[in-house]
């Protein structure tokens, strides 16, 4: 996960968004930024001795990267996220 992670986040510096969708690219990339982040204290929770390493990959929630990733997919409806069932991906476009 984090090194599909880290790809998404190079590609989002690196390729300028159109201007249409530059706010729900920005959200994505600061989603992306702060899911790598989880995924790297989750790996050093688990490195440590006696840790708790179910409760480690517990903290890694794809959601909010969801929602941001469903800004930009269903630009320019807005996203509305949904309750599990309702959309494999969180959210649904309105």
């Amino acid at each position: 996960m984090r090194s599909t992670a880290v790809s998404l986040l190079r590609d989002l510096t690196n390729t300028p968004a159109p201007e249409a969708i530059s706010q729900p690219a920005a959200n994505l990339k600061a989603a992306t930024q702060q899911f790598i982040d989880r995924v790297d204290a989750s790996i050093r929770t688990v490195q440590q001795p006696g840790s708790d390493y179910v409760n480690a990959a517990d903290n890694l929630d794809l959601h909010a990267l969801n929602l941001a990733a469903g800004g930009v997919v269903c630009w320019p409806a807005n996203v509305i996220p949904a309750e599990a069932g309702e959309s494999g991906a969180g959210y649904v476009c309105h």
